[in-house]
Formats: C-alpha cells, structure tokens, sequence
C-alpha cells in the first residue's frame, strides 16, 4: 500500500509577526504571510487571542493569533473585522448606570486577561430594580447584532438587549464559579433608534453579587475574540 506524502503541511506553532511558518516543504515556500489591517486610529492591527495558559491577550501588528480556546493544539484564529460599540468594556464605573441598590467596585478579582480588573457587583435582589446597563450611540433598525460578556458568580441573572423603544431580547444565564463568556443574538425590527442598552439585569434572578470583566456589542451574528 502506498504511502501518500502532504505537499504541504501547516502545524500552528511557529511564527513571527507577518510570518507563520510551514512544517512542508522545507524551503520555505509554503510559509503563510499574515496580515491584519488597522481599522481605525485607535486599533494599531493588534488583537487578542487565547494563550497556552487560558489567558486572554493582546498580540502585536500582524503576528499570529495562535488561539488555544479548545486546549490541546492551537488553532490558527482567523475572523472578520468588528468593532465593539461600547467604549468602557471592562470598567464598569465608566459609562454604566447603576440605579437603584446596584454598587460595582473595580479591580477586585483577577480576570480572563490575567490581571486585577474584574469588577464584583452587589446589591441584587431579584427586583429587576437593581441592574447594570450602558447605552452604546447605535441605531439597530434592520441591524443583527451581538452582547456578550464575561460573567463568575453563583445563581442566576438576566442578559438583556433593547432599542430603547418597542423591541428587545432577553435570556435567563446561570452563572458559574469559573469565568464564563455569556452571550445574546438578536436581529432588530425597523424601528430607528438612537441609542441600543446592553443590560446586566436581576429581573426574577436568584444572584446576589456577581463579577463582571469584558463586555462587547457589535454588529455580528456571533462574538468574536
């Protein structure tokens, strides 16, 4: 029986920035170019992946995103541009309302990125008075789009996305005591809308504090990195 040799031959491990290298052929002629274009002044071309430690973190210009989400062997990440409308996505004191008995306090608990950031939320009582929301400039007429957010606790909580007129979306999450990326899709009527709210909401929610990391809206039917 014959043995069938690969021309080609991609093993996810070596890289430099611009460059992911080939196991075969050796010459270097099956070497991947990467590149990753900036998408506005404020994005340099880095990006985010998941490293062999379970962290999530920033890589540079062009450089490989070797992501290792499902362990084992790592996996070449490669998605389309987004970008994430809410501009206080991990400081929750910034930009986010707190009505009612709802206290976030910052920098509290080590999150998915590895360092101290993580806010922890109290004074939930299953009221639905006692939420957590911010309101990204966004019109959602027509418009699918995705929250997601990175959630520990113990309980349940409700996620929650609204044009801020006459549609909206919901789903009941039962929190974890490992960190857990919570999300929400929903495609909109044609109602305009001047502002979107993603809320964080203890509508008939069983939690009672809960720590919160990483909050993204955009317009995508799925979360990327």
């Amino acid at each position: 029986m014959a043995i069938s040799i690969p021309n080609l031959a991609m093993i996810p491990s070596g890289y430099k920035a611009g460059k992911l290298y080939s196991v075969l052929p050796t010459d270097g002629v099956g070497d991947f170019t990467v590149s990753r274009p900036t998408a506005d002044a404020l994005n340099t071309g880095n990006a985010t992946r998941v490293n062999s430690a379970g962290l999530i973190e920033t890589v540079g210009e062009n450089v490989p995103r070797l992501d290792y989400s499902d362990g084992g062997c790592p996996v070449l990440l490669t998605e389309p541009q987004s970008k994430n409308d809410i501009l206080w996505s991990e400081d929750f004191t910034q930009s986010w309302t707190r009505p009612a008995n709802t206290v976030v306090t910052p920098n509290t608990s080590i999150s998915p990125d590895g360092t101290l950031n993580a806010s922890t939320v109290t004074g939930l009582d299953g009221s639905g008075a006692n939420d957590l929301y911010t309101q990204p400039t966004f019109d959602t007429a027509n418009k699918t789009v995705t929250y997601s957010v990175y959630l520990k606790g113990s309980g349940t909580l409700r996620i929650n996305i609204s044009n801020n007129s006459d549609d909206n979306d919901s789903k009941i999450i039962t929190l974890s005591s490992n960190w857990e990326r919570y999300s929400i899709t929903y495609t909109f009527n044609s109602t305009p809308s001047v502002q979107m709210v993603c809320n964080l909401d203890d509508l008939g929610a069983t939690a009672t504090t809960y720590e919160s990391w990483g909050a993204q809206f955009e317009e995508k039917s799925y979360p990327t990195s």
